[in-house]
């Protein structure tokens, strides 16, 4: 770059990219419960789900910088089981969700246009 300001301007920008992503990326996790679908569990269901919602907690709030690499594996594991399990608790609470694009409720209007 033959202009000093811009060559600045470039390694001014690059260094902020560097220094902003890991703040960006040590933000706290949070473990919710969607009350609704909660409720509409049974009661051995419902006690699963608080018993996960407490174990994903614990795991969140471990320091894992510690640990091994095959204890940080583990961990990435089961937190994987856990959310599938869930996900599986939430969707039979009635918790299924159906996302349509925008481009895909066009495309349904428009359909809808011609053949009515």
């Amino acid at each position: 770059m033959k202009n000093p300001k811009l060559k600045f301007l470039a390694t001014a920008l690059g260094a902020s990219f560097l220094l902003s992503t890991p703040v960006m990326a040590s933000g706290k996790k949070n473990v919710t419960i969607n009350q609704e679908n909660l409720e509409k569990l049974p009661m051995a269901d419902q006690q699963r789900v608080l018993c996960i919602v407490d174990r994903l907690e614990e795991i969140t709030s471990m320091d894992r910088s510690a640990m091994e690499r095959i204890d940080r594996k583990a961990l990435a594991a089961e937190t994987s089981a856990l959310k599938s399990e869930a996900d599986a608790y939430n969707r039979s609470g009635g918790g299924t969700v159906v996302y349509i694009s925008t481009a895909g409720i066009i495309i349904i209007v428009l359909l809808l246009i011609i053949l009515l």
